[in-house]
């Protein structure tokens, strides 16, 4: 499934005593959440790494 980035989000806030207290969202856009940050954890290690030289899967398991 492709993830929209960052995900469409309508959030209703709630205040109490003029003060933001939590948020409310649709549970479609709730539930999208998960995969999104699961996706953009990996960011940093794309940038590090997107320069190496490439190798052969076999020899990737080897180093491991």
């Amino acid at each position: 499934m492709a993830i929209k980035y960052p995900p469409e989000l309508h959030p209703s806030i709630i205040e109490k005593e003029g003060k933001k207290e939590g948020v409310i969202l649709p549970i479609a856009e709730y539930e999208k959440l998960p995969e999104y940050l699961e996706e953009i954890k990996d960011i940093p290690d794309y940038i590090k790494r997107k320069n190496e030289e490439e190798i052969d899967i076999e020899e990737a398991f080897r180093n491991v």
